[in-house]
């Protein structure tokens, strides 16, 4: 009667256990599978791949959130760390985001240089016409350009104006 109550017992303990097991194992491959995904993501942002980085960065957050609500984690420290992780995941979209939006804004300015330049060279040549066009060109790519997007967003609406008063000087000699 003794091995079998305590064989009992163990075969209890057994199926007790085994969901904790199964849990704690889950609960490591969550965390493995968003520090992957995590290191994935940085190396998309060093190789300056934006949007595939955020999406990788959202992932390893959404695992990293589901690993922070997971219990009998076989490591303790998987719990808050996951929660610190989940923040640092959504920072790190916010500034890709931003990079995004400043590159954008110096692409913009850019292709206005481009246009401007090109009006000073087709005026050089007495084109008035094409020169009125590109000055045209370049006033409304730099009038697109948000002014409170740090320096370029200043300097673009300066050039502007620079643009509009050659815009109208091409004007007059046509």
């Amino acid at each position: 009667m003794r091995k079998s109550f305590f064989a009992f017992l163990v075969a209890h303990l057994c199926l007790v256990a085994l969901p904790l097991s199964v849990l704690a194992d889950e609960c490591d491959d969550m965390a493995n599978n968003a520090k992957s995904k995590f290191h994935e993501a940085q190396a998309a942002q060093a190789q300056e791949d934006y949007v595939r980085a955020i999406k990788l960065f959202e992932e390893a957050g959404g695992y990293y959130q589901t690993a922070s609500r997971m219990k009998n984690c076989n490591c303790p420290l998987i719990e808050k760390s996951a929660t610190n992780n989940v923040e640092i995941c959504r920072n790190n979209v916010v500034g890709i985001r931003k990079q995004m939006a400043d590159k954008t804004t110096v692409d913009s300015f850019n292709q206005g240089v481009l246009k401007f330049n090109e009006g000073n060279t087709y005026a050089r040549d007495r084109q008035w016409a094409l020169a009125a066009n590109s000055f045209n060109e370049a006033e409304i790519i730099w009038r697109g350009i948000d002014p409170s997007s740090g320096q370029a967003g200043k300097n673009a609406q300066m050039m502007a104006e620079q643009a509009k008063e050659l815009l109208q000087k091409a004007r007059q000699q046509m």
